[in-house]
């Protein structure tokens, strides 16, 4: 037996359950194509992380100061990517925005800290660096997102002894399993 913990996108995760590769997967939003059992196991909250002491920070946080900001994306394919341009288009009425692609969210966590940008990221994925100062949260209309986590496997395909151990785990304990983010983002 072997066991494998790959880290991809939206569409890489999708394409791995549908080809066989992967048995089981963690994800945002379950797929409506194709069929999947999926069980939630705790709230994605997504975030607007800035540096500390970001402008962000002070005031209120209005479509005019969103707009000025550089954002930082995953890659195309990514659903937090897909989340963020929803909420942007929507914030900004379809007005244009500055935004630099980086491929994965520990490039773009590392990008907020440098000052390259901000970024909208779940809270699960930055916990560490809020609590210890390294990334704020900035308060702004429309936010936090909140979404689910799911555990997800392809409908009437027989899942591996062990990916249903390891789904079995995970729906038990999902409160040690996955911290809930939003409680932790004061």
């Amino acid at each position: 037996m072997s066991i494998a913990l790959r880290v991809g996108n939206r569409e890489e995760t999708i394409a791995a359950l549908m080809s066989g590769e992967t048995d089981l997967a963690v994800m945002g939003r379950p797929p409506v194509a194709p069929d999947v059992v999926s069980e939630p196991i705790g709230p994605n909250p997504h975030l607007l992380v800035v540096p500390p002491g970001h402008r962000l920070l002070e005031g209120a946080v209005t479509a005019d100061r969103l707009g000025a900001e550089t954002f930082l994306l995953r890659e195309r394919g990514s659903g937090t990517r897909i989340l963020t341009e929803r909420f942007l288009d929507e914030s900004l009425g379809g007005r244009p925005y500055d935004s630099v692609e980086l491929g994965t969210n520990e490039t773009i966590r590392q990008g907020v800290m440098a000052g390259l940008g901000v970024a909208i990221l779940s809270g699960n994925t930055v916990l560490g660096e809020v609590a210890t100062g390294r990334l704020a949260v900035a308060r702004a209309p429309g936010l936090p997102i909140v979404r689910q986590w799911f555990v997800v496997h392809l409908a009437g395909r027989p899942v591996v002894p062990a990916a249903a151990t390891l789904a079995r785990f995970v729906v038990e304990n999902r409160a040690r399993v996955l911290p809930d983010a939003s409680t932790q983002m004061g």
